[in-house]
This record gives structure tokens, C-alpha cells and sequence, in this order.
């Protein structure tokens, strides 16, 4: 497995970066009133809700001089958000917003991908394109599919116990093909949870990926129980290979996968992990 070698790679890629630093590589940009984005905007994932018709993104310039005004580009390939032509400070102000607009009813059960750039005068140190993945809130991404039967593999394993069957609320995602969760199979009043162990008022989703129904995917966990080691993580032993680079070929082939068949999900034994 690949595993073995991620931590070498880590190394040596981490040494190289550090080494190359000199002092003598270092000099002073020039003074410029040009605007940037504020680092904390770079590169996020922006979530929404249907009442939401706005997002503000925060963009500084490096002086307080002069009222002035900066040019901006969306580049939108679906045609759902838009901006102002420009930006515009007054005298003295150093930060201000930029609104990008939308209409929170009309969006799809999808990722929009956007960048918002600074296309002229441009602070050339700062962060002056922001790529940003913007989409309707998790939460509003599930419906009902209805009861299912869940056996444990997790808490039986680990302790030696006898696999019980319990009925399960189960949703599907609606904007993912294959991704499924089981509504609070640890919650208060569930086989193995005694009275205290959960908070009753906590509900908690294992989510399932079967997309590829030969490598079945049950993302980390956070059951909520702590049976006196602290609060315990589950996940399937193929979400954890993959994480480390590992393909779906390969947990195969090691046996350390999860399948769907007939509506029926099993993993292999080994291939669950607490």
C-alpha cells in the first residue's frame, strides 16, 4: 500500500522548501495603491441558504490616500452571480466590500465555481484572484429515503459482541448520485447506548458513500459516544486508504473495501475502523 511512503515524500518535499530561503533573496516591493483581497478570503467554500441573496467579500488597498476606484472581473461559467464593474474606496478608507449578488431561490443542489479578480491596478504582493466554491448549505441537501436495517460492525468488533439488527432513518443527497446517511444510529435509547452515554438532543449522520458499489465509503464519524476512552470516530478502512493516496483497485485487491449488492451494504472483516 502507498501508505509507507506519503510521510518520506512529506519530508524531503518540506526540506526542500525550507532550504531554498535566503536573506539575501529578500527585497522590498514597491509602494502602490493598488487593492487586494483580504488572505482570509482565498480559496473557500462558501455555503448559502434559500432566503440569502448576497455574499460580501472584504477587499483592502495598501494606502489611505485618495478616493479611488478598482476594476473587477467575475468569471461565472453558470451565469447565477454577479458583481459591480469596480470597487471604489473613498479618502482614507483602506477596506471595504464587494458584493457579489445572487438569487438564493434559483440555485441548484450544486457547487458553483466562481473567481472574482482585481483587473486593474492590483496591489502585485497582495491576493488579487479569489476562487471561490459557493453552494447551497449541506443541511438543505438531504431528504427522506425512509427505514432501513442497520447491524452494527463497529462497537461489536471492537468489544466481542453479538451483532444486533435495529430500524434505521435513512436520507439521500440530493445533489450527489450515491451518497446516503443513517440518521442516529448511536443516539439515546439505540442497542449498545445506555441512558447518559449520548445526549438525547444531539443528532448525529453517518454518512455512506456508494458510488462505487465494489469500494463502499463510510466517512469519519464522530459518533458521539464515549465509553470511557473518549468521544469515538468510526470510519470504513477505505476512506481512510484513499485519504492516504491509495486507490480503489488497491483496497480491493487488500480486501479492505465494502460492497452493495441488492440494496444490501457489507464490509469485509478488518475493513471498519474506531
Amino acid at each position: 500500500m502507498k501508505k509507507y511512503f506519503l510521510p518520506l515524500i512529506a519530508m524531503l518535499c518540506a526540506g526542500a522548501v525550507f532550504t531554498s530561503c535566503d536573506d539575501d533573496d529578500y527585497s522590498a516591493g514597491p509602494e502602490s495603491d493598488g487593492a487586494y483581497f483580504a488572505t482570509n478570503t482565498a480559496n473557500k467554500f462558501v455555503n448559502l441558504f434559500r432566503d440569502e441573496t448576497v455574499i460580501e467579500i472584504p477587499v483592502l488597498r495598501n494606502s489611505d490616500g485618495e478616493a479611488a476606484s478598482f476594476g473587477l472581473t467575475l468569471t461565472d461559467p453558470s451565469g447565477m452571480f454577479s458583481v459591480p464593474e469596480s470597487v471604489t474606496f473613498s479618502q482614507g478608507q483602506k477596506e471595504t466590500l464587494v458584493p457579489i449578488t445572487f438569487d438564493g431561490e434559483a440555485l441548484a443542489l450544486t457547487d458553483y465555481k466562481v473567481e472574482l479578480s482585481i483587473n486593474s491596478n492590483a496591489y502585485p504582493y497582495g491576493i488579487t484572484t479569489l476562487s471561490l466554491i459557493i453552494g447551497l448549505d449541506g443541511s438543505l441537501r438531504w431528504a427522506r429515503l425512509g427505514t432501513g436495517k442497520y447491524t452494527d460492525g463497529f462497537l461489536t468488533s471492537l468489544f466481542g459482541m453479538d451483532p444486533v439488527v435495529q430500524d434505521v432513518e435513512i436520507d439521500y443527497n440530493l445533489g450527489t448520485k450515491g451518497l446516503y446517511r443513517i440518521v442516529n444510529p448511536y443516539g439515546d435509547g439505540t442497542p449498545y447506548v445506555e441512558e447518559g452515554e449520548v445526549d438525547p438532543n444531539d443528532i448525529r449522520y453517518m454518512e455512506i458513500d456508494v458510488s462505487n458499489p465494489k469500494n463502499v465509503v463510510i466517512e469519519p464519524f464522530n459518533s458521539g459516544l464515549d465509553l470511557g476512552y473518549g468521544e469515538m470516530t468510526f470510519m470504513s478502512a477505505s476512506y481512510y486508504y484513499m485519504d492516504l493516496g491509495n486507490s480503489a483497485e488497491e483496497i480491493v485487491a487488500n480486501k479492505l473495501n465494502g460492497t452493495l449488492v441488492n440494496n444490501v451494504i457489507t464490509f469485509n472483516s478488518g475493513a471498519l475502523f474506531v
